[in-house]
């Protein structure tokens, strides 16, 4: 009895140990609703294969919002996920107001940056955001780091009925 209890238990650290080694050599992936969140102590261009797929970081972008005169800066990670009918991009971001404890953003199978960017924010104008500006993550190729490029407005004239915040409020 005792030597098994000291087989279950050195079997319990020698998988504690295979799963620390192994998290530290790829980057950790947690399944979240509609596909995977991938974090990373390594580059985020390492591809990370699960099932078949291939999932890399697409890019990263920053969106200003305002709501209830308080302003917002989301940082949004774009994961694109290869697969045999072609690539599709996942988004997912969060915040919260003193309304609401916590506002998930999600994005899934979007065709370009373009389409995600669009699509989330359609979803920030529809929970009472106003979108003012982006700025995207791009790769400076003289220097070889990462900066972020220019804030690019936003017309949040594109979207005036789409959902409560685009409507007049009943006087």
């Amino acid at each position: 009895m005792i030597a098994l209890l000291h087989d279950e238990r050195m079997a319990a650290k020698r998988l504690i140990c295979t799963r620390s080694a192994v998290q530290r050599a790829l980057p950790l992936v947690f399944f979240v609703g509609f596909g995977y969140k991938v974090f990373s102590n390594s580059a985020p261009s390492v591809p990370t294969p699960i099932g078949g797929q291939l999932i890399n970081e697409h890019c990263r972008f920053q969106l200003e919002a305002t709501k209830l005169g308080r302003d917002v800066v989301f940082q949004v990670t774009v994961l694109e996920k290869r697969e045999r009918r072609g690539t599709k991009l996942y988004a997912e971001t969060e915040c919260s107001d003193p309304y609401h404890f916590l506002i998930q953003f999600i994005i899934r199978e979007a065709e370009s940056f373009e389409e995600v960017l669009d699509k989330f924010k359609r979803q920030l104008v529809y929970r009472g955001f106003s979108p003012l500006r982006f700025r995207v993550r791009t790769h400076d190729k003289t220097t070889g780091y990462d900066r972020w490029a220019e804030w690019v407005n936003i017309d949040i004239n594109e979207y005036p009925d789409f959902g409560p915040a685009g409507r007049e409020p009943l006087r």
